[in-house]
């Protein structure tokens, strides 16, 4: 099945060798509070779904509640917005595997980074105390999840209880924080190796994680992170609708580390930079992204913050500014494959004013060939 899941995905995204980027992007909806469990069935009511039976007294430990959040995360969780799913999610995570708080981060490199982070019931001075004392250099489950990504681990899965309620690590930063006990887990994205790390945290030292608890992360996580996939492409299908060629969504981290994308990406980056094939954003857009807009020779960036990470919308840009009214309706048409004299009978006139207008035209956008101009108009070259 996983297979099958990674065929789609890559057929979904058209990746050709080069195209080794990440998947659809999505961007910030406009709807209000998050649909609890009670009320998430309603939110498809406009699709004729029915409503799901919703876990109650009883529930817990069933393999049917667990059954019942894998189908309401895929069939309810697009209609939450993208900056609010992840609580939206771990909320209903709640609902199996109860927890007191929770981290949930992604991220392209193992070392520990404040770039895409969502801290549940938590501070954010937990993460710059991690940081910043040097802590994830001595989290040794940390080091174990990541050492087996698929994986969950409790402590107790790597030390004894004892020992670790004797380490420095929860003495001095652990407990001040209400975290007794702690289960994780860390999963790889396929295409892109992007690790989701998912760390569940109970504050009452009565209340160990089980086995149970163990085997309900482990089978949950791949679909959290596959059903926020699906959020971000829902959102982006929805809002954007069929766009026109020649524009393309992100959404990368504040390093430029991107996330997810929707078909196209690539290729327009690389109309700006021919030879980049990587999954990180050249320097130069991460530079402007605080500033809101990167303008380049070929394609202009908006760069809109989303809480950690960053939504980016690319336009072949320029062109119709770059160019005269006559000479942008010549070097479209041009585009399109029509030659001198049909494109002069189409705007009434001369073929040698055809000629000079294309060779303006490619003059001003740098291009030196149909192909390129193409690229350039915005076209799918």
């Amino acid at each position: 099945m996983r297979g099958e899941a990674l065929a789609w995905r890559r057929d979904s995204l058209h990746l050709d060798q080069r195209d080794v980027v990440p998947r659809m992007a999505g961007i910030k909806h406009s709807s209000g509070s998050l649909p609890s469990g009670q009320d998430a069935a309603r939110l498809d009511a406009r699709d004729g779904a029915s409503e799901l039976p919703v876990p109650g007294d009883g529930w817990e430990g069933s393999q049917q509640a667990v059954n019942e959040l894998i189908v309401g995360l895929y069939r309810f969780g697009r209609s939450v917005p993208l900056d609010r799913f992840q609580p939206w999610a771990l909320e209903r995570l709640r609902e199996v595997v109860d927890f007191d708080s929770a981290l949930w981060r992604t991220s392209g490199d193992l070392p520990a980074g404040k770039d895409s982070i969502h801290l549940y019931r938590q501070t954010r001075a937990l993460i710059d105390e991690y940081l910043q004392d040097g802590w994830h250099q001595r989290d040794f489950l940390r080091a174990r999840c990541a050492a087996s990504p698929g994986a969950a681990l409790r402590i107790t899965d790597v030390v004894s209880a004892g020992a670790w309620q004797r380490m420095p690590m929860y003495r001095r930063f652990a407990r001040r924080y209400g975290i007794e006990w702690a289960l994780s887990t860390h999963h790889v994205e396929p295409i892109l190796a992007l690790r989701s790390v998912v760390s569940l945290w109970r504050a009452e030292r009565a209340r160990p994680f089980s086995e149970e608890d163990r085997r309900r992360l482990q089978l949950l996580t791949p679909h959290l992170v596959e059903s926020m996939h699906l959020n971000r492409t829902w959102h982006f299908a929805t809002a954007v609708r069929p766009a026109a060629h020649g524009s393309a969504m992100a959404v990368c981290g504040g390093d430029g580390k991107l996330h997810d994308c929707s078909p196209g990406f690539s290729q327009l980056v690389r109309a700006e930079w021919p030879d980049w094939a990587g999954t990180t954003m050249p320097a130069a857009v991460v530079a402007r992204m605080g500033q809101g807009r990167f303008e380049g020779r070929r394609i202009d960036i908006d760069c809109e913050a989303l809480g950690d990470l960053w939504l980016l919308t690319l336009r072949a840009g320029g062109a119709a500014k770059q160019l005269g009214g006559r000479e942008f309706q010549a070097a479209s048409l041009y585009a399109q494959g029509l030659t001198y004299r049909a494109i002069a009978q189409r705007l009434g006139v001369a073929p040698s004013t055809v000629r000079n207008q294309l060779r303006s035209s490619f003059a001003k956008l740098g291009v030196s060939s149909k192909v390129e101009l193409a690229r350039r108009l915005g076209g799918t070259g």
